[in-house]
């Protein structure tokens, strides 16, 4: 919220917290008005509201992305099952629900829709190790006009990719090519590449880490 405030023209935060509710206000990026008490709430009744408006100056456009912005809220349900998320859009009325329970590869497979996809179910895995989790689900979509390439860690898209996203290549390929030498499946003076084995294929990554190192985060 650190950097919303930076870019935005106004922000407002309501905390519900311990039967109060708390109020903050910002304006530039500056407190225009501190941290009080405006009201009583029930103990139960927790949570946090904030609004803010964007400043035109830092964008092409101050206007919220709609499509992108459904995306982005969709694919948080996804990385954190059973967490339910609502998009209410007040100008048009639109309302949209999300609840996953499941792997990441039912995303995927809602994300590829009716393309073709070998295998027809995504390959899935999950590891854990001391507080650091990683979870995958990868399948080739042939005739996909956009194969699906999302990575993740803690919830934040890195499409630039990471060490995470080379390590799901580099396993893929390993497998893949150790599986075709064994059975001998390659023709003679073919040299197997990691691009042929990702070539079409669409992935979901999320690795959920400790302490990250985030390099060249644009803001």
């Amino acid at each position: 919220v650190s950097v919303v405030n930076a870019l935005s023209k106004q922000l407002e935060c309501w905390v519900r917290r311990g039967g109060k509710e708390y109020n903050i206000g910002f304006r530039n990026g500056a407190v225009s008005s501190k941290l009080e008490v405006v009201g009583t709430v029930g103990q139960r009744n927790t949570g946090t509201t904030v609004r803010f408006w964007p400043d035109g100056k830092f964008f092409d456009s101050d206007k919220f992305s709609i499509p992108q912005l459904r995306h982005t809220l969709k694919a948080k349900a996804v990385l954190c099952p059973g967490l339910r998320i609502t998009f209410t859009n007040e100008f048009t009325g639109e309302k949209d629900e999300w609840f996953f329970a499941g792997d990441l590869g039912a995303y995927l497979v809602d994300e590829l829709g009716k393309s073709e996809r070998l295998p027809n179910e995504p390959i899935t895995g999950k590891r854990e190790q001391d507080q650091d989790t990683v979870e995958y689900a990868i399948c080739w979509a042939p005739a996909a006009e956009n194969p699906i390439a999302e990575s993740y860690v803690n919830l934040i898209p890195t499409s630039a990719g990471g060490t995470h996203d080379s390590g799901l290549r580099d396993g893929l390929f390993t497998a893949v090519k150790s599986f075709i030498e064994l059975h001998s499946l390659l023709p003679k003076g073919v040299k197997l590449m990691p691009e042929d084995v990702f070539a079409r294929s669409s992935f979901v990554l999320s690795a959920k880490v400790l302490d990250p190192q985030f390099q060249g985060q644009i803001k």
